[in-house]
């Protein structure tokens, strides 16, 4: 059976970390035959690293290429608009989390994913870790549970990306932060990321934090074989969340 012939849209950090040096190295079941990026200079790098020449600034235009048979979208922040684009191409699509910031948002995508009939995952990868695997059984062990929440320990991003040459090469070397800056920026992100544009320009770090209120909404895999029911979710109450 000839490799599955991919394209990736999104060529930032986690793509060039984790995925694209994976799909290389199985070159028996993936060919990485069409790249996507906002920025010129990035995928430009990362095609002549791993040797691919189709490369677009509209991941639309990748999903549409006749050789491109699965899309991967690796993109950052939320995916949902990504996904209901490039489901539009008809092709198998596995998207980095998360895949949406609300219960609605992620219900549409799911519709639309029932519409597209395609084969379509999203890379939840601590679902096979061994830790996560025993959390869920203990969880599931558990009676009269209401609520779930997980918190997972990741060392600062740039402090990640030290262990890998993620292009292109940044001007000046990575330098640690203080803690409380590294929240604060953290959560400037989640809230541009989660909020709808027109509530950018007016939030502040007092306003419920809605990347929070759709964790408390979200569907928790640990409760059962397959998910908690969302309605029961809903119920819960935002959280406010101002950084130190």
């Amino acid at each position: 059976m000839p490799p599955l012939r991919v394209g990736v849209v999104g060529c930032g950090g986690i793509a060039q970390m984790m995925h694209l040096p994976t799909l290389a190295e199985r070159a028996d079941l993936f060919q990485i035959v069409a790249l996507a990026d906002l920025s010129e200079r990035t995928v430009n790098a990362v095609g002549e690293r791993y040797g691919v020449r189709a490369r677009f600034k509209d991941g639309r235009e990748l999903a549409g290429q006749k050789d491109v048979e699965a899309v991967l979208l690796f993109a950052s922040r939320c995916h949902r608009d990504a996904v209901l684009e490039l489901l539009a191409a008809r092709k198998p699509l596995l998207v980095e989390k998360p895949l949406a910031f609300s219960l609605p948002e992620t219900e549409e995508v799911a519709r639309a994913v029932r519409e597209a009939g395609v084969p379509f995952m999203v890379g939840y990868h601590k679902r096979f870790d061994p830790a996560y695997l025993r959390a869920r059984r203990a969880v599931q062990e558990m009676r009269d549970l209401r609520f779930v929440e997980v918190t997972v320990l990741h060392p600062d991003d740039g402090a990640y990306r030290t262990h890998h040459a993620v292009l292109p090469l940044p001007d000046q070397p990575w330098q640690p932060r203080p803690e409380k800056q590294q929240i604060t920026d953290t959560h400037e992100r989640v809230m541009r990321g989660a909020l709808p544009s027109s509530s950018r320009a007016s939030s502040t770090t007092s306003t419920p934090c809605a990347a929070c209120w759709a964790i408390r909404k979200a569907w928790c895999p640990l409760t059962s074989g397959a998910m908690a029911s969302p309605r029961t979710r809903s119920r819960a109450s935002p959280v406010t969340c101002a950084p130190p």
